[in-house]
């Protein structure tokens, strides 16, 4: 019962927490973080904050569902030039809707995929019940958040577009 009534909002959680950035060249681990750079918003109030020289991202999910979650940003990987994954550890945890409580690891991936130089689509890693695997060591996350690992935890992708904020 209480499940049926949290898919409504474990599909909304997904779509509100993703992002866009600019098309940066590499597919080398570590660059690009730089192209990351700004804010990015979407039509439902939520956005993120990247900030390059500091290392950190902010996701904002507009104030509504306790979704929202910062983080250092530990390592950019580009699989091609307009895919990737962003891994941050947690200083800030999201509510895990299929537990009702903090994911319990600390590494997580953010994928992205189809940007330009002002907007894309980014995505929270999720499992197919909408928890986040966070994992307990930055290994651990570069192990699971592959390129090859990206269709089986990306889910419900939405356009981010980069503000001038």
């Amino acid at each position: 019962m209480i499940r049926a009534k949290m898919f409504p909002l474990c599909i909304l959680f997904a779509a509100v927490l993703l992002i866009a950035c600019p098309m940066e060249e590499s597919s080398e681990s570590g660059g690009g973080i730089e192209s990351l750079h700004g804010k990015w918003a979407a039509g439902f109030g939520d956005y993120f904050e990247i900030h390059a020289e500091l290392k950190t991202l902010y996701y904002y999910d507009g104030g509504n569902f306790g979704s929202s979650y910062r983080g250092n940003i530990m390592e950019v990987v580009f699989f091609t030039g307009n895919a990737g994954v962003i891994l941050i550890e947690f200083t800030e945890k999201p509510i895990d809707f299929s537990l009702m409580d903090e994911p319990e690891g600390d590494f997580i991936g953010i994928y992205f995929r189809n940007l330009t130089e002002t907007s894309g689509e980014f995505g929270l890693a999720t499992d197919s019940d909408f928890s986040i695997p966070a994992k307990n060591s930055l290994q651990e996350a570069k192990a699971a958040f592959t390129e090859g690992a990206m269709g089986g935890y990306f889910t419900v992708p939405a356009v981010y577009t980069k503000s001038n904020d």
